[in-house]
C-alpha cells in the first residue's frame, strides 16, 4: 500500500514575527521567569549522567565557547552535529534547542550570529534531521517561532 499526498494546494508556514524591541523582550523574560518559580527543569535544561545529557552538555558548552570567544566565524561542526535530530518527534530536543538558541540571538539584534550559526545547521541539517525539523529551523534563523514560544 502506497500513501500519496498532494501538496499543490498547500499553503507554506509563515508565522508572524513578534515584536521584542525597545525592552520588550525584557519584559517577556521577566514574564516567563515569575512564571517559572517553582517549575523544576526538565529536559535538555537538565545536567544529569542520562545518555542525553552526556551527549548535549558538551555540544552546548562548545557553542557558548564559540559564541564568547569567535561569533564572526562559523560555529564548529560538532556541537551542531551532536544536537541535530537529537530526540523523537517531529522536532526533537535538540533541533529546538538551536531554534531557542537562534531566536535569542535574534530578539537580542544578534542577527549575524543567529545567521552563522544557521548557515551550519543548514549545511548538516539535510542528513541528519527530518524536513518538518528543517523548517522550524529556518523559520528559527529567521526569528519566528510558535506562539508558544
Amino acid at each position: 500500500m502506497t500513501l500519496s499526498i498532494n501538496l499543490s494546494i498547500a499553503t507554506p508556514w509563515a508565522p508572524t514575527s513578534v515584536n521584542l524591541s525597545g525592552g520588550r523582550a525584557k519584559a517577556a523574560l521577566a514574564r516567563l521567569d515569575a512564571g517559572m518559580v517553582g517549575v523544576p527543569p526538565r529536559g535538555l535544561a537538565v545536567k544529569d549522567e542520562t545518555p542525553v545529557s552526556q551527549r548535549t552538555d558538551p555540544a552546548r558548552e562548545a557553542l557558548v565557547d564559540w559564541y564568547r570567544s569567535d561569533r564572526e566565524t562559523l560555529p564548529p561542526e560538532v556541537p551542531i552535529r551532536a544536537l541535530l535530530g537529537l530526540g523523537e518527534g517531529l522536532t526533537p530536543a535538540g533541533d529546538d534547542l538551536l531554534v531557542g538558541w537562534m531566536l535569542g540571538l535574534q530578539t537580542t539584534g544578534q542577527k549575524l550570529v543567529a545567521e552563522r550559526l544557521y548557515q551550519r545547521i543548514q549545511s548538516l541539517a539535510p542528513d541528519l534531521t527530518n524536513a518538518i525539523s528543517q523548517a522550524h529551523l529556518a523559520a528559527g534563523a529567521r526569528g519566528l517561532a510558535s506562539a508558544a514560544l
